[in-house]
């Protein structure tokens, strides 16, 4: 097909990996051209990355994975390259799931599945050994109603990455248009946080762009985690400056011992 920005940025996700393109696959990127979709990451990044200092190729091999908000499946690839046994993948906007999609038609071997929806609508599958919810509860008016969701899953991991609340002097709060303080109410407990005006981005804006998102203060996170029951193994909050303060949290729900047991992360 010939050179477009969206066959371009499309050469630049998938980089140096080979892969054998079918005719469904020109027959989608040509729907995606027409559309004017693009993508907004690479598979090298996705190399780069860990969820955390926690060796993943000893906790990925054989293991059920179920992740939230994929955005162009690049987790989804690398968990399935770490063998896992599979990969389902939940996400919300359209134009994502398309690119999810392509990814799927050019590695039909690797054990990933994408499925079109909303994270607190859709039904999770029930066989899941770890779950993966990157920069997503972030996008929340009601992070306490996903954070349930994985509890229900009994899952022996869950990996928690998302942006925290910041107090006003701090520069992200200006950056991240961080507005009104206000407090999210979970079985009678309150947890302060700031709100997030969404909107913004067509791809990473949440899917209700009307209604403000809550990032919550890290001690107030750290308490909404425990209290919905989910047992935290481990944590880490990375000042980014700018950019904000970003909290990863290794969470199960089961005991420490039983969960260190099965599934070994440190």
């Amino acid at each position: 097909m010939p050179q477009s920005e969206t066959f371009t940025s499309f050469c630049r996700f998938i980089g140096d990996e080979p892969f054998s393109p079918s005719d469904e696959f020109f027959s989608m990127m040509q729907e995606l051209e027409r559309d004017g979709v693009t993508w907004i990451s690479t598979l090298e990044e996705r190399k780069k990355k860990d969820s955390g200092p926690w060796p993943l190729d000893t906790v990925i091999p054989n293991t059920r994975c179920l992740t939230m908000g994929p955005l162009e499946g690049a987790l989804e690839w690398d968990l399935s390259n770490r063998g896992a046994a599979s990969v389902v993948a939940i996400e919300g906007k359209r134009e994502n799931y398309r690119k999810c999609q392509v990814l799927k038609t050019i590695f039909p071997a690797l054990p990933m599945r994408f499925v079109e929806g909303d994270v607190l609508d859709t039904d999770f599958p029930t066989d899941v050994d770890v779950v993966f919810c990157p920069g997503v509860l972030y996008h929340l008016s009601e992070p306490h109603r996903l954070l349930q969701k994985i509890y229900e899953l009994k899952p022996k991991l869950a990996f928690i990455a998302t942006q925290l609340a910041v107090d006003p002097a701090h520069p992200a709060s200006a950056v991240r248009n961080l507005t009104d303080a206000t407090e999210l109410v979970f079985q009678g407990r309150t947890y302060r946080g700031r709100l997030f005006p969404e909107g913004r981005s067509r791809y990473l804006s949440g899917l209700d762009r009307d209604q403000p998102s809550i990032w919550l203060y890290a001690e107030d996170l750290m308490r909404l985690i425990t209290d919905v029951g989910l047992h935290v193994e481990d944590h880490y909050v990375v000042d980014l400056k700018q950019e904000g303060l970003c909290g990863i949290y290794v969470t199960s729900a089961s005991s420490a011992a039983a969960a260190s047991e099965e599934i070994p992360f440190i």
